[in-house]
């Protein structure tokens, strides 16, 4: 009898398999039922441990159909939740069809992330992102969308090894208002389950949207009125103890990325610019109960010297990422000394665009940054200095020197582009 291919020992099936693209994968499984078998080895199986899913009702439902019992979807390690679930505004029949669709939803990715955590993934990976949506909608949809993967994950039992808010590299995710973190029922012992087993947390988060307000009359100086409800909105305590409450449930966390889009609703009615923006990071540096970190990576926060100097040390990363951050008071000398210790147990820092006193810090050594070379200063080597420092090994050790550059920026079409990439990530947001 001549040879036949399903003949053919695991290992050399596998071998085939791998110079295989999916379809043709797929196609070969359908030969037989013994090539399917031998085809379905690690390679296959790889197709199907990372997995888009849309926001979209048959999206889901089909994502509950690949992770029945037996199926290839309850390989999941890695699991982005793509779009919104929007959240109709209006009474009656419209307002009621809307929480009916979105409640099914709900009940979708409950059975899917179900099926994964029968299947006994132990750790799982949930990444949070969206699609585009008119600005009227865009932060309440983004907060329910929240909300709803969040009481799914509770409800399915799964354990999480990393969870993704609305976060890339790129700033196109998304970002979820602060306040939005206190909204989790942190006393549901289900969700307190799943991120038990956190490892790696990065959210790019916002300030609270503040509605509701008049558009102000720049003719005339703003109503006692509304300056009192905007600041209150504004800095009410609510807004910025969820994130504390999120990572002292998370003792096994070991890396946390945060970015912060100051969204500055309400500026006109607020005294101080950064007023509500430096108390998130507070909370977190007067709580006696947060993780250590192997990696910590903050961008675009605003926070006090004092209040950064004892988050780094109750947090005592071993590797630490600022860039985009601005202090509200003091100054990053006792910061820079502590991150120079040598106590410190710091294996490596970067540090990019970094303000103090309104002025954009200098360091005094060569490196990346742009703006030394966009500043029209008479007499000064500005080649000679940078807005970043890079630091590895024994170079952490060594002493930071920074200065100001008081110059007047060039207006090239690089700055100008790096001011719009810097607006874009980090705000604020001009509607």
């Amino acid at each position: 009898m001549a040879p036949r291919l399903e003949d053919c020992p695991n290992e050399v099936i596998e071998s085939i398999v791998v110079l295989l693209d999916l379809n043709d994968i797929c196609n070969l499984r359908q030969t037989s039922r013994s090539l399917a078998t031998k085809a379905t080895q690690n390679h296959f199986k790889s197709f199907y441990l990372s997995k888009h899913v849309d926001t979209t009702t048959r999206s889901l439902e089909k994502f509950v159909d690949a992770t029945r019992p037996g199926r290839l979807g309850c390989l999941v390690q890695n699991l982005t939740i793509f779009g919104v679930f929007t959240f109709p505004r209006v009474d009656g029949r419209d307002l009621a069809a809307g929480l009916w669709a979105t409640g099914m939803k709900l009940d979708l990715l409950n059975q899917a992330l179900s099926g994964i955590a029968a299947a006994k993934r132990t750790e799982e990976t949930i990444s949070l992102s969206r699609n585009g949506v008119d600005w009227e909608s865009y932060w309440q949809c983004v907060a329910g969308t929240f909300h709803t993967a969040m009481r799914a994950v509770a409800a399915s039992g799964l354990k999480l090894r990393a969870l993704i808010v609305f976060h890339d590299t790129g700033g196109q995710s998304g970002n979820l208002g602060c306040d939005e973190l206190n909204r989790l029922d942190f006393q549901d012992q289900r969700l307190v389950a799943s991120l038990s087993s956190l490892k790696y947390l990065a959210l790019s988060l916002s300030d609270r949207a503040i509605t509701n307000l008049p558009e102000p009359d720049r003719s005339q100086p703003p109503k006692q009125e509304f300056i009192l409800e905007a600041m209150g909105k504004a800095t009410d305590q609510e807004n910025f103890i969820g994130l504390e409450k999120l990572l002292q449930l998370a003792p096994l966390l070991e890396d946390l990325e945060i970015r912060y889009y100051r969204l500055n609703a309400a500026h006109v009615f607020l005294r101080s610019p950064y007023l509500q923006h430096e108390l998130l990071l507070r909370e977190l540096a007067q709580s006696e109960k947060l993780p250590r970190l192997k990696t910590c990576s903050i961008r675009g926060i605003v926070i006090s010297s004092e209040d950064l100097l004892a988050f780094v040390r109750r947090t005592a990363p071993q590797r630490l990422l600022l860039d985009n951050v601005i202090l509200s008071g003091g100054i990053f000398t006792p910061f820079f000394d502590h991150c120079t210790g040598e106590t410190t147990g710091i294996l490596e820092f970067e540090f990019k665009e970094l303000f103090e006193k309104h002025n954009i810090v200098h360091f005094g050594e060569p490196g990346q940054g742009s703006f030394a070379q966009g500043l029209q200063q008479t007499g000064t080597n500005s080649s000679r200095t940078s807005t970043s420092l890079i630091r590895t090994g024994d170079g952490v050790k060594k002493p930071i020197s920074y200065h100001y550059y008081h110059g007047v920026p060039m207006d090239t079409p690089q700055i100008r582009e790096e001011r719009r990439e810097r607006q874009r990530l980090y705000g604020p947001l001009h509607r």
